[in-house]
């Protein structure tokens, strides 16, 4: 019996590792939503998953979904951010942070193609973008609280007022990044009263 196969573009939450050689897989994915997918044989050095199914990895997979759940079967790797960042720890914390909300606040398997961009888009220019260039400390700082409004109000848990309208609606850019230090008493009064209401 044939599955269908379905492609998206996906970035790797989670990961968690199942008997001798297989892993289960958090993956938030343009199409899908939150998925929990699994993978047989990635933790086996002959695997061609195991490189591009890392956790904080933005990668093409294909998956099909059979009567145990989504199963994993191609992944093709399009940026690790774990990678460019690794050896910078407020980058490492602050994505681990976001990814964190992320996981309590998706439930099920939504399409959230908005949300999904919006990450992405923050990911890549905390791994230094096209230029290459890792921002700094306060650029770090500001983007959390950038993207931790956009998940908020992407997900229907926080409501901008008109100050932090810009933060919502405008591309990402250095300049709204540097923007934020005017508003991130307004920005972090808000994030924590939003995580409040989720009652999570």
């Amino acid at each position: 019996m044939s599955h269908h196969v379905y492609n998206t573009r996906g970035i790797v939450i989670e990961t968690f590792d199942v008997k001798e050689a297989n892993k289960t897989y958090w993956i938030f994915t343009r199409e899908l939503g939150m998925i929990v997918a699994a993978a047989q044989g990635v933790r086996l050095a002959v695997s061609k998953l195991r490189f591009s199914l890392q956790p904080l990895s933005i990668s093409e997979v294909s998956l099909v979904r059979g009567r145990a759940g989504w199963r994993v079967v191609n992944a093709r790797e399009i940026s690790n951010i774990y990678w460019r960042i690794k050896d910078v720890p407020q980058s490492v914390a602050m994505s681990s942070r976001v990814l964190r909300l992320m996981r309590r606040l998706v439930t099920g398997e939504e399409k959230n193609e908005a949300l999904f961009d919006r990450l992405t888009e923050g990911l890549t220019y905390l791994a230094g973008g096209v230029s290459g260039n890792l921002p700094t400390t306060k650029e770090v700082m500001n983007l959390e609280f950038i993207l931790l409004l956009q998940v908020l109000y992407t997900l229907g848990y926080f409501a901008p007022p008109t100050e932090l309208l810009w933060c919502i609606n405008d591309p990402l850019s250095p300049e709204m990044i540097e923007n934020m230090s005017v508003y991130r008493s307004q920005a972090i009064s808000h994030i924590n009263a939003s995580i409040k209401e989720t009652q999570l």
